[in-house]
């Protein structure tokens, strides 16, 4: 609880003085309120790499960081999928927001610590995943939009757009990384290492 605190804070302070005046808009130059949340990540995640403190804290509190996720989830979708009248009220309007921004924090570090648990064992699998993160991190967000477009203009329901969504970008991230894996000078592009090139067998004439 004292690690997710420790995090959550400046954010909590970036979401009341930067975030009412700066709304989320992706623009590089005008968008100071995410760039600030983005760069903070950014940092954290560079002062904790390789803190070995950091690290055994996290994994000692994994099962405290996915109960408190499960218990915002729950407190706050109600309020989400109820915004507009929690927005009007006000009184709950405050607790909502930093409810949120406890949320993402919470849910970052809880998706490291059990990433953590499941790396620190020798399972099937974990070298072909490993080689697969930064392709699929490359490629998430161009399906999700990609995907999200369409399905948008399609008049789904909500679920079943979100599970749309979800089974497009996975899938595209599978078959993306299949075929990026295999092609040699792809692979640089999406992180990977080059492939080897085969040792041509030496003539046995001069």
């Amino acid at each position: 609880m004292v690690l997710t605190a420790t995090i959550f804070l400046p954010h909590a302070v970036i979401r009341l003085i930067l975030d009412p005046h700066f709304p989320t808009t992706h623009d590089l130059t005008g968008d100071w309120a995410n760039h600030a949340h983005s760069f903070l990540w950014l940092l954290t995640g560079y002062v904790i790499a390789k803190s070995s403190a950091f690290w055994s804290a996290l994994h000692q509190g994994r099962w405290i960081l996915l109960a408190l996720v499960v218990g915002l989830a729950s407190i706050l979708t109600p309020i989400w999928n109820n915004w507009d009248a929690v927005a009007e009220a006000e009184t709950w309007l405050f607790p909502a927001r930093m409810g949120r921004v406890l949320y993402y924090t919470a849910m970052i570090l809880c998706l490291l610590a059990w990433a953590q648990a499941l790396a620190s064992t020798n399972w099937r699998g974990l070298t072909y995943l490993t080689e697969a993160i930064f392709p699929y991190y490359i490629l998430h967000q161009t399906l999700i939009v990609m995907a999200g477009f369409w399905l948008t203009r399609q008049g789904l329901g909500v679920w079943t757009e979100f599970v749309a969504v979800m089974a497009a970008t996975i899938s595209g991230c599978v078959i993306g990384h299949e075929i990026i894996r295999r092609i040699s000078w792809l692979r640089p592009l999406f992180g990977l290492k080059a492939k080897p090139k085969a040792h041509r067998s030496q003539s046995h004439y001069q």
